[in-house]
């Protein structure tokens, strides 16, 4: 079986690349909401740096911390996209919803 484009890039979008598990520098990426929007912010170079940045600009206790080998911001979001419907069994429509950058969100208070 000949595997085109679209499916490459369906197949790649399933999870990390075996470059992204094995060897690389570690980035440090902020999942949490506010005000009932996902954010996700990073990379950040420690995680100490990305808990401080992430008890500024998201809710209390509504953020996770997690370790990505990759700076790009998009692959980051397929990647946490990923994790949420495998490891949090969240459904897949639930998922795909919008992941926003915490500094485009206007004060909600």
């Amino acid at each position: 079986m000949r595997i085109n484009k679209s499916m490459f890039r369906r197949l790649r979008s399933l999870g990390p690349t075996a470059a992204e598990q094995g060897r690389g520098e570690m980035y440090y990426w902020l999942l949490g909401y506010k005000g009932g929007q996902r954010l996700v912010a990073g990379p950040y170079s420690s995680s100490m740096e990305a808990q401080s940045i992430a008890k500024e600009k998201m809710d209390s206790g509504r953020w996770k911390v997690v370790p990505l080998r990759t700076r790009d911001a998009t692959r980051a979001k397929q990647i946490l996209r990923h994790h949420l419907v495998t490891s949090q069994n969240m459904p897949v429509d639930n998922a795909m919803q919008p992941m926003r950058n915490p500094d485009t969100i206007r004060s909600i208070d």
